[in-house]
């Protein structure tokens, strides 16, 4: 097998280490096409080797790739998310990652692993909590190289944004002898993911349900039955509340599969009348791109009307699609447009939605108008921006009419709400829990209804036993009949949510990172 000189130092510096590996680093060493080396090992620079550098017969294929594209000496790609690409600092899962760089020009390999080992040493040096990972390199070519990163003990890591690692190849020489000085470089930072668990309603049992490697953030049960879960990871990460975009994808936890979308996927849609509504539960604009592939499903209809859609939501059934619709730009006094899916028949009332589009609070962006369907009546709210209050509306079911609509609500606060299967009783975020219009209780304003029942679940935050004791919160059941609530789980870290219950009302699902325990109480 044919070498070059500088790798074959390389490799004779790394025997000696090889006797020195656990036998799982042993195991790994023997990957083909891949050279496992410590990211702080100290490796000679050694000469500019010749323009002719003959392939490792063991090298990866070479992946195809536009280097006449490259503006950068360098893109640094993660392999299981092309998308996040450098410059940029991200979150990775705390699994092996593999990375693809590609070069705008021949490089000397050896100075490029030497400056990726350097760079990560020089980061560990300045940041206490960074992970210590080893590096393993394949070269397809002198312009492609694969970096395999592992972190050993990845789950002694800490649970939340704190450890991490950089790709960064300032420092390497190209063939021609130019050093590459700030290249774009590609800081990951190590999260173990967060995966959906199942518990018991009466606290006696928990099951965890997916091994995602990667960071999700969000997860939201899609459909009529527990089978489908949209997901979401932000593109970029930074210790602050920067709304960064999103990279969508659905999961199939009966088949497994992850369908990864190239476009944002929408609850309320807010674009042009060019779209797709998946009685799955979610919307996305048709790109602009006729080259982006979009998944395929029996579930997903396509939308080209002549309005601009401020708002979108399906009823209960997913029978009906109900949309708030204007001309591009119009700030108030918006058409309501109910539209029968089977038949493509419409109701359009003009005008209906009277009062200005809601604005966000921390931008002047306009929120898309949402839809709230209980099975009698499809609730929806404008704003009167002078006064600053909440102009609120509701298509009636029976009379197929848009009227006023009167919660136990303040004007000026927000009137969303969730109701129990029969609609018997309404949880209002800022009003309470009410039975019809009798108020049954202002202790408890959140929480997520089990199916076919009169309880929800809600999360509570724990009473720390000191300032040095970490925040953790309790899962509890609260009985709307019964008026009160019980703890069915504790010492859950703070990154728990609940993201639904069973059909059958006696799972409560959970997104959290923690491994939870065999015994919850």
């Amino acid at each position: 097998m044919t070498q070059t000189r500088a790798l074959l130092a390389l490799l004779l510096l790394a025997l000696p280490l090889s006797a020195c590996r656990a036998p799982d680093e042993a195991a790994k060493a023997d990957v083909p096409g891949f050279f496992i080396a410590s990211p702080t090992a100290q490796t000679p620079t050694p000469a500019t080797p010749s323009a002719a550098q003959p392939p490792k017969t063991d090298a990866p294929a070479e992946t195809p790739f536009d280097y006449a594209s490259l503006t950068d000496p360098v893109l640094i790609r993660l392999d299981e998310e092309p998308r996040l690409q450098s410059p940029i600092q991200t979150l990775v899962g705390t699994a092996p990652q593999t990375y693809t760089l590609f070069f705008k020009e021949a490089m000397n390999r050896a100075s490029v692993e030497k400056a990726l080992r350097d760079a990560q040493a020089k980061y560990q040096e300045e940041r206490e909590n960074a992970a210590r990972p080893t590096y393993s390199f394949a070269w397809a070519s002198d312009r492609q190289l694969h970096v395999r990163v592992e972190i050993p003990d990845a789950s002694a890591l800490p649970p939340f944004g704190e450890s991490g690692y950089v790709l960064d190849v300032s420092g390497a020489v190209t063939q021609t002898g130019a050093s590459l000085t700030d290249a774009p470089r590609f800081r990951a930072i190590a999260e173990n993911p967060g995966q959906l668990w199942r518990i018991r309603a009466d606290g006696s049992a928990r099951e965890q349900l997916t091994t995602f490697d990667a960071p999700y953030v969000t997860m939201d049960w899609k459909g009529d039955t527990e089978r489908y879960l949209l997901l979401s990871r932000f593109q970029q990460y930074c210790e602050c509340d920067a709304d960064y975009e999103r990279i969508y994808a659905l999961y199939d936890t009966e088949t497994k599969q992850m369908t990864r979308y190239p476009v944002e996927l929408m609850e309320s849609y807010q674009g042009s009348g060019a779209f797709i509504a998946d009685t799955r539960g979610f919307f996305y604009a048709k790109p602009e791109d006729a080259a982006s592939q979009l998944p395929t499903s029996d579930t997903a209809i396509s939308f080209q009307l002549p309005d601009y859609v401020y708002g979108s939501g399906f009823s209960k059934d997913k029978a009906y699609l109900f949309l708030a619709a204007g001309k591009e730009g119009q700030n108030a006094d918006l058409d309501l447009i109910v539209r029968n899916l089977a038949t493509g028949e419409q109701q359009r009332f003009p005008q209906a939605l009277k009062g200005n589009i809601i604005e966000s609070e921390v931008s002047t962006s306009k929120l898309p108008v949402t839809f709230a369907d209980d099975g009698q009546r499809v609730t929806f709210v404008m704003q009167d921006k002078k006064a600053f209050k909440e102009l609120r509306y509701q298509y009636d079911w029976k009379t197929r009419t848009v009227q006023a609509w009167n919660p136990p609500v303040a004007e000026d606060s927000w009137s969303g709400y969730t109701a129990s299967d029969d609609n018997l009783y309404q949880l209002y975020p800022n009003a309470g829990l009410y039975k019809g219009t009798v108020k049954i209780s202002d202790e408890i304003r959140d929480g997520v209804w089990l199916n076919g029942t009169h309880r929800f679940a809600f999360l509570e935050l724990d009473e720390r036993s000191s300032d040095d004791a970490p925040q953790t919160q309790s899962l509890h059941l609260y009985d709307a009949v019964a008026n009160r609530a019980q703890q069915i789980a504790g010492s859950l870290w703070p990154d728990a949510f609940i993201v639904g219950t069973s059909r059958d009302g006696t799972w409560i699902y959970v997104r959290t990172a923690q491994k939870l325990p065999a015994v919850l109480h």
